[in-house]
């Protein structure tokens, strides 16, 4: 990894937020507006987003728009949280929500999405439903054996692909229980959801 400041660091992944958000969505700055542009990828500000309090260690962002917001994980304490694009302010709204080792720069960090209200996170086959009103801890739903990245289809499910086992596994945000398990004949290595479609990609076989 290449030996860079905490402050390069968040830097570097909010604007690539900022490119990489929408050319039809703006964010409103007292009276004014701005807007990106995915065409160009031109980055139009930057944010120094802040670290823990009293922490010592290099701390790096991932960033993600879900939900019709602009969302973060922080790698020093595992927190995923809100982002305001005007002041590069950070909310968490849950702590300690993943490992450390999971929000490094250049690591995985697909294992949590904001739908439904709720932010939706796989800790090891758990999925954690947790409210982002009240920040609480709404159900936890054993999905899995070693859990895998999560999206939702826009449509009232989550699916969490687990590529230890070959399994991609459909829950209700509605009941929070398991509605179908789909084995898979090769092992995954990704899915996303979009134009009514779960897409998962395979690689070798099981």
């Amino acid at each position: 990894m290449l030996d860079l400041d905490a402050q390069l660091f968040q830097r570097l992944f909010l604007d690539l937020a900022d490119a990489l958000t929408s050319n039809a969505e703006a964010f409103t700055d007292g009276s004014r507006k701005r807007r990106t542009t995915v065409l160009t990828g031109l980055i139009l500000a930057t944010r120094v987003l802040p670290a823990p309090t009293g922490s010592s260690v290099l701390v790096c962002y991932s960033v993600r728009f879900s939900g019709g917001q602009l969302l973060a994980s922080r790698s020093s304490d595992g927190s995923i949280g809100s982002v305001n694009p005007s002041t590069g302010g950070y909310a968490p709204i849950a702590r300690g929500a993943l490992r450390p080792s999971v929000t490094r720069a250049g690591g995985s960090d697909n294992r949590w999405i904001f739908a439904y209200g709720s932010l939706w996170v796989d800790t090891n086959g758990t999925l954690v439903d947790i409210d982002a009103r009240t920040r609480s801890v709404v159900a936890r739903i054993r999905a899995g054996t070693a859990g895998g990245d999560v999206v939702a289809d826009g449509q009232g499910s989550i699916w969490v692909l687990e590529p230890a086992t070959g399994t991609l596994i459909r829950v209700s945000s509605r009941t929070r229980r398991i509605s179908n398990r789909i084995q898979l004949s090769q092992r995954p290595s990704g899915v996303a959801a979009g134009a009514g479609r779960i897409w998962v990609a395979l690689g070798q076989s099981m």
